[in-house]
């Protein structure tokens, strides 16, 4: 359970019963995910090849949609170790 849940959960915390109304959010199932991929244009072997790389997690899919991205070696060269790519582990940001 996540800090702010136990804070707003747990009597006797600070803002027990303050929370008036509890969103729990899971991810898409995977149909969902490969309805989207074939909406963007993506379905087969290299749907299920964004799916291992990005599993259910939508924000990546959005980004591969706003980019243009059709392939997976597209969204890592762009999204992901691109220089500057949105999903790099360095943010965005460039240390050079």
């Amino acid at each position: 359970m996540g800090l702010v849940k136990r804070l707003v959960a747990e009597s006797g915390l600070p803002l027990f019963g303050r929370a008036d109304l509890v969103l729990e959010l899971r991810e898409p199932e995977p149909s969902a995910v490969f309805q989207w991929l074939r909406d963007m244009g993506v379905a087969g072997e290299e749907a299920f090849k964004f799916y291992m790389l990005f599993g259910g997690v939508p924000y990546y899919y959005r980004l591969a949609q706003q980019w243009g991205v059709k392939t997976v070696e597209e969204a890592v060269r762009l999204l992901v170790a691109g220089e500057g790519g949105p999903a790099s582990p360095r943010g965005g940001v460039s240390l050079g």
